[in-house]
């Protein structure tokens, strides 16, 4: 865990972000896990570098699939994807072709359509990316 949190610290001193996403720690995959842990050790506040927003992201089959044994996956922000930019993530994820599945699976083209027009139907929009909030200090 050591090494991976310093590789992790040294990308943000180097980058500088004041926002970070990351896995969800419920994650059913370890390495997600792991990651994860990794942020939240070098997005710590302190004086040497400051991240003020810490969000962690649903993974389709790996979030839900660990069916809440390890933690609930439950969103508080979302973000409108609906048009140009979930044609720029099908896009994305149709390269990705060794993680895309045949529906019904979560990490098809129909399912990824299906979650993002869930999540955006929950905050009143066509389509979202969801995410929960882990850390916000307001500079």
């Amino acid at each position: 865990m050591q090494e991976i949190a310093a590789a992790v610290t040294n990308a943000v001193v180097d980058y500088e972000p004041e926002i970070v996403y990351t896995h969800f720690p419920g994650d059913l995959n370890k390495d997600h896990r792991l990651v994860f842990e990794a942020t939240a050790i070098a997005t710590r506040p302190t004086s040497r570098h400051r991240v003020r927003k810490l969000y962690s992201y649903h993974i389709p089959s790996s979030t839900e699939w660990a069916f809440g044994q390890l933690g609930t996956f439950t969103p508080n922000v979302f973000v409108g994807i609906a048009g140009k930019p979930l044609d720029a993530k099908r896009q994305a994820m149709s390269q990705y072709t060794k993680e895309a599945m045949e529906f019904p699976h979560p990490r098809s083209p129909e399912a990824l359509f299906a979650i993002a027009s869930s999540w955006g139907s929950v905050a009143g929009l066509l389509a979202a990316e969801a995410f929960v909030l882990v850390r916000d200090i307001d500079a």
